[in-house]
């Protein structure tokens, strides 16, 4: 079920017929004043043939109200199809008021009585590709058409369109406009809306500059807590780059996937960093890293960033930078007999030139490449004419799947895919580091109920993760810190103070100690899976050393943890914490 809030008819619609009435008011204003004159002259009576006299009756004539025709007829044909046109254009405005009025009566009707449903608030494409995803999987969804979504957008009208839509009964808003800036204006307003009140409501905004959009992430976190309205920004290439990688599992079936990506805006450095991380949770006991050639003229500036900002990628990949052509690279690798690359990635700028490159590098299929992504997003057309849909038809061959065209709108819109937010990747990140230090310890998989993949991770513990990672901004803001995106410096290199340890360890520990609480568990000298019983459910000062480990643990892993999603902790002002902390920075006293 959708609803979609409109300022206006369809342009489709409301064009022609507003111009072919238009058309028609200004022929029986011509007609009529022909027509009166003509009358006038011929029934000579009290009324005046002066032409501004004549043009008023004629005027009147929309109101079926004209006195000169008082006096009867017969009345000339000009005159006597102006008397039935002219009132049809003021009928037809009267109707489009009531069409316009009752519309929007029903609408706020209907929408009145929603409750869990979703906001799409845009007019772009990847609004509207976006709210038929989530209709497809059973949504309700109320889709708010901002004015042309290009012109001016005021606070007011941001305000009394999500009202209208029933923001504080839905359980997510997607603002996709396209000005990145206004979206994070909608963002605002929601919560202005909200006013702090604990809802199911998530907010997504589109940011299409993916340094903008990781930065906008960090302070959010930081500032938002645990409890706060959960805000997050996407990227569409960055989405799309790792919903690309994450679909393609033949690229990891045979090693160590090699690869070149051209371009290095933010499809082609999301798809290094993604198959970086992929090979890490892939790869089992084998340590040979990925292979990656990144080309363009920025390449070594691009790969310097992307490699300070993700430090994983230093175990992960081995990346290369080439600054010469594509055409360059796949010769010298024919030439030199290397292995053919399991993939080309061409995520160019220009997407002509993308285009024009997969259809030219198709020549090195035999030698040089395996397979050809190409990245399209004002061109996203072109990707159909490469895909045989359920027909089997398609306008170009692509190469029995060797050439993939994709299209950035289609790939990143995916709900789960815009839903996997910071936390999530906190979350997933942070159960994947449990499970290489437990095997490390001698654990086996299956060995506990939460030794197995994320996907297999029953959802109490996958929700107690994420719990924990959404803690994080507020055990950082506690120490008068902030989260920031991560630089090419030595800044990023964050140290807890050993008192910093105890302390956050303390919370965390209290954190944990409610979290399971509230679902459940109880002490118990012995854990217990099936009673639900936890021999770390006391106070700190009860525990033992080996029961404070793991919340320590937790506090030390948390700079390793924000750096694999691209993040450092920077120390702004003193702590903030209350009561426990001594102003002069020493250790406290507990």
């Amino acid at each position: 079920m959708a609803d979609r809030l409109r300022e206006q008819l369809p342009a489709h619609l409301a064009g022609p017929i507003r111009v072919a009435f238009a058309l028609v008011g200004v022929v029986s204003l011509i007609l009529g004043y022909i027509g009166l004159r003509t009358y006038l002259l011929a029934h000579p009576s009290h009324f005046s043939h002066a032409p501004g006299d004549v043009f008023y009756y004629d005027i009147e004539l929309i109101l079926v109200q004209s006195p000169p025709l008082a006096d009867g007829g017969p009345y000339p044909w000009p005159l006597t199809i102006a008397r039935f046109s002219a009132p049809s254009v003021l009928a037809f405005g009267l109707a489009e008021i009531i069409a316009a009025l009752s519309a929007k009566r029903l609408y706020h009707a209907r929408v009145h009585r929603y409750r869990g449903h979703v906001i799409v608030y845009g007019s772009t494409r990847m609004a509207d590709v976006l709210a038929r995803r989530l209709r497809r999987a059973q949504q309700s969804v109320v889709a708010v058409g901002a004015a042309g979504d290009g012109g001016t957008l005021g606070g007011d009208t941001v305000l009394a369109s999500l009202r209208i839509a029933g923001v504080a009964r839905a359980t997510a808003v997607y603002s996709c406009l396209a000005d990145s800036h206004r979206n994070v204006q909608v963002a605002n307003d929601v919560e202005r809306l909200l006013a702090g009140r604990r809802l199911p409501v998530r907010v997504h905004a589109l940011v299409a500059d993916p340094d903008l959009c990781l930065a906008l992430k960090a302070r959010r976190w930081t500032a938002a807590g645990p409890d706060g309205l959960r805000v997050d920004f996407f990227n569409a290439d960055e989405l799309a780059a790792q919903q690309v990688v994450r679909s393609d599992e033949t690229v990891f079936s045979s090693g160590a996937p090699r690869v070149a990506v051209v371009g290095t805006e933010a499809f082609g450095r999301s798809v290094v960093v993604e198959l970086g991380r992929q090979w890490l949770a892939r790869r089992d006991k084998s340590d040979e890293p990925t292979h990656a050639v990144l080309v363009g003229a920025q390449a070594r500036s691009a790969a310097a960033l992307i490699t300070a900002r993700y430090p994983f990628l230093g175990e992960a990949c081995e990346l290369h930078a080439y600054t010469g052509g594509i055409e360059d690279l796949l010769t010298e690798r024919s030439t030199a007999g290397l292995p053919p690359l399991h993939r080309l990635y061409l995520c160019q700028e220009d997407e002509g030139e993308a285009l024009q490159t997969a259809l030219y590098s198709v020549a090195h299929l035999a030698t040089a490449v395996e397979a050809i992504v190409v990245r399209l997003d004002r061109l996203s057309g072109m990707a159909e004419t490469f895909d045989r849909g359920p027909g089997g038809e398609a306008l170009f061959d692509a190469l029995g799947g060797r050439l993939r065209v994709v299209d950035v709108v289609e790939a990143a819109c995916d709900p789960a895919v815009i839903g996997f937010d910071l936390a999530e990747a906190l979350a997933r990140t942070g159960h994947q580091r449990y499970l290489r230090d437990r095997l490390a310890d001698g654990i086996a998989m299956g060995g506990t109920a939460a030794m197995v993949g994320w996907d297999l991770l029953p959802e109490e513990f996958r929700a107690a993760s994420r719990a924990q990672a959404l803690d994080i901004g507020r055990k950082v803001a506690a120490l008068g810190a902030l989260l920031a995106p991560r630089r090419a410096t030595g800044l990023d290199d964050f140290q807890f103070k050993p008192w910093e340890v105890d302390f956050l360890a303390r919370q965390e520990h209290h954190r944990w100690w409610a979290e399971r609480v509230d679902r459940g568990w109880r002490y118990g000298a012995q854990r217990d899976e099936r009673t639900r019983h936890h021999p770390a459910l006391v106070p700190w000062s009860a525990l033992t050393d080996d029961g404070r480990e793991p919340d320590l643990e937790a506090v030390r892993a948390i700079p390793s943890l924000l750096a694999e999603v691209g993040l450092a902790i920077v120390r702004v002002g003193p702590p903030v914490a209350r009561g426990e902390v001594p102003a002069d920075g020493t250790d406290p006293v507990w």
